[in-house]
């Protein structure tokens, strides 16, 4: 297979079938040459939306350029509302002059993950009556949509 990648993507059940059958005629042919590795997971975030979440915090960002005393930026935005969602820790930096929040990668969310995040995003944006652009809104709407699409056994 040369280092070549294979992507598949099962929606649905009828997905199923089809996607095992070629898989296991690639490995089969593949296999005499080495090792192959299986992996898989949940359906990432896409840079569209990676692009939509950032339109939604530059939104909450020019309502709110500061959150209790502090002047804040887009990723500090993501920070605070993400570590909100995620029950994250904030801890001392290493001068004591500030916190960090430990644990977020939003470049690691898988799309159900990053739907969640924009979920948040927005309704801490409500919460503080931030009006919201066009692309803010379209991006909450995916995302909501996506959701109440999943059948519950994520």
């Amino acid at each position: 297979m040369s280092g070549k990648k294979l992507k598949f993507f099962c929606r649905k059940m009828d997905d199923v079938e089809a996607t095992v059958n070629y898989v296991r005629a690639v490995l089969l042919k593949g296999i005499v040459r080495g090792p192959i590795e299986i992996v898989m997971g949940r359906e990432a975030r896409t840079l569209d939306q990676n692009a939509k979440m950032w339109a939604l915090l530059s939104d909450v960002q020019k309502h709110l350029p500061e959150w209790h005393g502090y002047k804040m930026g887009t990723e500090d935005y993501k920070h605070v509302i993400g570590a909100t969602w995620k029950m994250q820790k904030f801890v001392p930096n290493a001068e004591n002059t500030g916190f960090v929040v430990c644990g977020l990668s939003t470049r690691k969310l898988k799309k159900k993950e990053f739907c969640e995040l924009v979920e948040c995003i927005y309704y801490f944006a409500a919460e503080n009556s931030v009006p919201l652009s066009e692309p803010s809104l379209v991006i909450y709407q995916d995302c909501k949509e996506y959701l109440e699409g999943l059948d519950g056994d994520d």
